[in-house]
C-alpha cells in the first residue's frame, strides 16, 4: 500500500491481488524466518574450524544471492526499468509520502 504513493501502477495491483500478496508475502516471511532459526541452531551446535566452515559457506550463499539482486540480469533490468519510469514525483516527496 505504501509503496503506490510512489507506484502508481501498483494501486490497481494492490486492489486486484491484496489476498494473494498478502499470502506470498505471509508465506515468504514465515519461511525466510523458519531459515533464519534453523540456520542459528545450527551455527549454535558448532565451535572452532566447524563453525568457521559453516560461517564462510553462509556468507558465500548470501553472496550470490546479493550478487543476483545487484544484478538481476535482462528480464529483471527490464522490469526495474518499467517500475522506474512509473515513479511519481521527488526524492523528497517520496520520503515524506512514505513517512506518513
Amino acid at each position: 500500500k505504501d509503496m503506490a504513493l510512489i507506484f502508481k501502477l501498483l494501486k490497481p495491483i494492490n486492489f486486484l491481488f491484496r489476498k494473494e500478496e498478502d499470502m506470498i508475502l505471509n508465506f515468504s516471511m514465515r519461511l525466510v524466518r523458519k531459515q533464519a532459526w534453523d540456520t542459528c541452531l545450527k551455527l549454535s551446535a558448532l565451535d572452532g574450524e566447524e563453525l568457521n566452515t559453516a560461517i564462510a559457506n553462509l556468507a558465500n550463499r548470501v553472496g550470490h544471492i546479493s550478487q543476483t539482486i545487484v544484478n538481476p540480469g535482462l528480464v529483471g533490468n527490464l522490469a526495474v526499468r518499467c517500475l522506474r519510469r512509473g515513479e511519481c514525483g521527488t526524492v523528497a516527496q517520496k520520503i515524506s509520502d512514505l513517512q506518513q
